[in-house]
């Protein structure tokens, strides 16, 4: 059946958004600022609060653009999962801001899950992205951050950049 979330439009306003997981269980997406075409820059939420939470995806084709988004109150466990995308083919560009764990630090890594599926994975900025492909033919580019990129099973095609 799914969680309530995914069907969710959710648009931020003038001034700095913050979306809250305050139920503490994780947040499910199908698209985070996206439309199918590509970013759409502008849906205004600058700021997500897991609560320890995972973003996940919807197990089908997710597309999420995290540029902007300052992810906060993420797991203190720096090895934990901020974005699962499940499976499908995935399209995620990283987020570019520094994130804040729940005991108010600063974080400056964020690791992402692609699954199965033909996805793409884009770093932006100085974030060190820890990206783990899966299984599927995908393509993962890091940016100016000490990124690990994980490929697995697939013909991926990694870039440090």
């Amino acid at each position: 059946a799914g969680d309530q979330s995914e069907s969710d439009t959710l648009m931020g306003g003038a001034g700095v958004d913050l979306l809250t997981n305050a139920a503490g269980a994780s947040f499910v997406f199908s698209t985070f600022d996206y439309d199918g075409l590509g970013p759409v820059m502008g849906a205004g939420i600058e700021q997500v609060s897991l609560n320890n939470g995972t973003l996940f995806g919807t197990g089908a084709g997710n597309a999420f653009d995290f540029v902007g988004v300052s992810f906060r109150t993420i797991s203190f466990n720096v090895a934990d999962l901020e974005v699962s995308t499940g499976a499908g083919n995935d399209t995620v560009l990283g987020s570019n801001l520094t994130a804040v764990q729940s005991n108010n630090f600063n974080q400056t890594r964020l690791d992402y899950d692609l699954g199965a599926g033909n996805d793409s994975f884009t770093g932006n900025g100085s974030m060190l992205d820890v990206v783990f492909g899966g299984l599927g033919d995908d393509t993962i580019l890091g940016a100016g951050g000490n990124d690990t990129l994980q490929g697995n099973e697939g013909a991926d095609f990694l870039d440090g950049q």
